[in-house]
């Protein structure tokens, strides 16, 4: 089981993310908005039994939950490679917005 947690946390930690930051601090991988376009944090925890991903969202003042066994982390990988998907779209729409005030 502990090889399982560990080979997610690494696969994790070799994806290419643009927007996502992920710190390892023992058991918990903490998650970050790279670009400060939200303030969002959050936390990927291994138990002895399953991972608890939560999300945590300062500006909306809401958090997620999800939660999946061991055995089921691509579960959580691909909820992770969503949050990149977001923040990315996140970003690129924040540079749109922000050219809107740039001098020609």
């Amino acid at each position: 089981k502990e090889k399982l947690n560990m080979e997610l946390f690494e696969k994790i930690k070799d994806t290419a993310f643009i927007a996502l930051s992920v710190v390892q601090e023992g058991n918990t991988l903490i998650l970050g908005d790279r670009y400060a376009n939200t303030h969002l944090d959050g936390r990927l925890l291994q138990t002895p039994f399953d991972y608890i991903l939560t999300i945590y969202d300062n500006d909306l003042g809401v958090e997620r939950e999800l939660k999946a066994p061991l055995k089921d982390s691509e579960k959580i990988y691909m909820e992770i490679l969503f949050i990149e998907k977001c923040l990315n779209k996140l970003r690129e729409v924040m540079g749109d917005y922000h050219l809107v005030f740039e001098d020609d």
